[in-house]
Order: structure tokens, then sequence, then C-alpha cells
């Protein structure tokens, strides 16, 4: 979905919802396919009032994929977020690791920002586009009506904006802290430009950063980059 800026007031927004998508479009330039019917494809078009801060637009990518975390967990879901956005659960197939059960991608503009999401909801195995993809349905989740999930996650993420827009960005931040999978992990940041960093993520700040933790004690703050999880952190065990 892309809405030029005049199309959404300051506090418009706007969903659009896709029965498929075969030339979706990821992080770092990732391909997105979802067979007809498996998933929920959809974007949420958001208006940005000129005094929100460059820090806090920033934080949009990490709350939506938070709001997507708590939809599923309202249905059983023991879902997480490995920072900064993909929503995550225990493996089906090695509950020791990690799948991805959903992934999340924030553009902005001047004055709108546009959040896509890809949730697969009855993606079987032999669907999977990558061995460790997995599903609601795979899950064990009871609610599986797309037209649901597409509104809950919808007014998640609207939910979470105007809190942020109300001022409490520490407050939610706190709240992605909780579920956050990533914080405690040792993991493999592989950033722009090839550049490489392991330690253990101690933390993530009020401004959506990752605090890395080498085995020397030397502290880094991570603000882009993909992670890899080399050893998963044991998650503590949250009411859903």
């Amino acid at each position: 979905l892309r809405l030029p800026d005049a199309e959404l007031t300051t506090h418009g927004w706007a969903v659009v919802a896709a029965e498929k998508q075969t030339a979706g479009r990821g992080r770092l330039g990732r391909t997105w396919a979802s067979p007809p019917g498996a998933g929920v494809t959809f974007s949420v078009a958001l208006g940005v009032p000129t005094h929100l801060p460059a820090a806090q637009l920033g934080l949009l990518p990490l709350l939506a994929g938070m709001a997507v975390a708590g939809v599923c967990r309202a249905d059983g879901v023991t879902a997480w977020v490995k920072w900064p956005n993909d929503v995550v659960v225990p493996d089906p197939d090695d509950p020791a690791d990690l799948a991805k059960l959903a992934g999340v991608l924030a553009e902005r503009g001047a004055t709108s920002a546009v959040v896509g999401v890809g949730l697969n909801v009855s993606l079987t195995a032999a669907e999977a586009p990558v061995p460790n993809a997995t599903s609601l349905v795979r899950q064990g989740a009871t609610s599986l009506d797309r037209d649901h999930l597409v509104a809950a996650c919808a007014a998640a993420i609207l939910g979470l904006w105007t809190r942020l827009l109300a001022g409490s960005a520490a407050a939610v931040m706190s709240e992605f802290r909780d579920i956050c999978i990533t914080i405690g992990a040792d993991v493999e940041i592989h950033q722009p430009g090839g550049h490489r960093l392991r330690g253990q993520a101690t933390a993530v700040d009020d401004h959506g950063h990752l605090e890395i933790t080498s085995g020397e004690g030397r502290s880094t703050i991570v603000t882009a980059g993909d992670v890899i999880h080399v050893r998963p952190p044991e998650p503590p065990e949250l009411p859903l």
C-alpha cells in the first residue's frame, strides 16, 4: 500500500488487506509470498503529526510487532517479538528453537507512515517458504477467521499508535520489553555494510535500540540490523 501523504489527515488511517501476495517485500529486500487463504497480508496507513519526534516515529515497527504478538497471545498462542519486529513462537518441530509466525515492515513519509503485516494463519509445513516458518493453525490456535484477525491486529496497532501520540512512549516500550524474546539471548547481529556483532542482548531502550554486551563486558547500542538468535533465552511464563 502506498498512499500519497495528502490522502491522510494528521490523525487519519486506512487499512487494505490482500487475499494473497506474490511479490511482497520484507526487511532488507526479502520477498514475502502467501498462498491464497493461507494467511493475512494487510497494510495500515497512518497520519503522522508534524510535531512527532523522529525517534518516536522509529518505534512504529516495534509497536506493530508487539500488537500482532498480542493478538496471537489472546488466541492462546505463546508469541513473542524478536527485535525489532518479527513475531516468533516455539518451533513446532523443535521447541528449543524459534519459528517465524509473522513479519512486519514500516515505511514513513513526510506526514504518513505505512505498516505492512504478513501473518501465517493456516499455512502448512509443505507450503512454508522457509523451514522455520510456522502458522497459527500449527500452533494450535482456535480462532482462524482472517477478517477477525485483520480487524484485531489493525485495532491493536492503532491503539498503540494512539498511546504513542498521547505521550506514553516509555510505558509502551516497557510493555514491549515484557514480550521481547531477544532480551537475554545470545545473538549475532548482521549490520548494514557487512559488519557482524556477537554478544548477549541485554536491553531495549525507550528509543527502541538494542543493547549488546560482549564477552569482555563492552556494550554496544544497535539501531538497525538482522538478528540471529544463537541461543534463545528460556522464556518466562507469562499469562496469555
